[in-house]
């Protein structure tokens, strides 16, 4: 809450290191560049 307040985000960066089980890789980079995007909104 405190950084929140500061205006300091943090979202979850797969880096799909390992063989997504339900999806691809370019899935999962898709779904990285979604959550960038909120951040930057």
């Amino acid at each position: 809450k405190r950084l929140r307040g500061m205006g300091v985000e943090s979202i979850v960066f797969n880096p799909a290191a390992n063989r997504p089980e339900a999806s691809d890789f370019l899935s999962v980079m898709q779904q990285n560049a979604a959550h960038l995007q909120q951040v930057f909104k």
